[in-house]
């Protein structure tokens, strides 16, 4: 699996997600679905509300129609309020894993959580009974995504684990916020 970690500001995600969609990509949130159908993300905006008032969000899967050639797969989980669906982890695709920073209230702490990009090497495609390799094209994309973010953030550390922190981000952290991360350099 290729990750790429980062801790940014609202802005400077939602400016990538800006030019992702600008760039053809689907988006859609890992979220616990009342009915097995995906909600696509159509503005940077609505992506920011679901960042930042949803407690079940997960990473959001990003994938190109010329790329995904098999489409996401849901699994059924039971709850308490009924059954709800969920996209499967490296099922249907292959697609690109987008979790967003965000700020957490922990105690009486502000906390600014890590995000990342990632793809994994290899999907499961329920269909054809069998996996698939991820594409070159997804790959290529997934590192113009981290040159993307490289230029706009500052390399640093917390022990051997390497991490891209945005400016806004760094504001934040002068300001008070804490980082999820233990032993992370500032």
């Amino acid at each position: 699996m290729a990750e790429f970690d980062f801790i940014l500001g609202e802005h400077e995600q939602l400016l990538i997600l800006d030019h992702l969609i600008k760039d053809g990509a689907t988006i859609v949130p890992f979220l616990a679905y009342e009915r097995p159908v995906w909600q696509e993300i159509k503005d940077s905006s609505e992506a920011a509300r679901i960042i930042r008032d949803r407690l079940d969000y997960g990473p959001f899967f990003v994938s190109w129609a010329d790329q995904n050639p098999y489409p996401y797969e849901f699994t059924a989980i039971p709850r308490p309020e009924g059954l709800r669906y969920f996209l499967g982890q490296k099922q249907g695709g292959p697609y690109m894993g987008f979790l967003a920073s965000r700020v957490v209230q922990r105690d009486q702490e502000q906390l600014l959580t890590t995000g990342f990009i990632a793809y994994y090497a290899r999907y499961w495609i329920d269909s054809i009974g069998g996996e698939i390799p991820v594409s070159e094209q997804l790959k290529l994309k997934y590192k113009m995504l981290v040159k993307s973010i490289k230029k706009i953030a500052t390399r640093t550390h917390a022990g051997i684990r390497v991490y891209w922190i945005g400016e806004e981000a760094m504001q934040l952290f002068r300001s008070g916020y804490s980082s999820s991360i233990q032993g992370l350099s500032l």
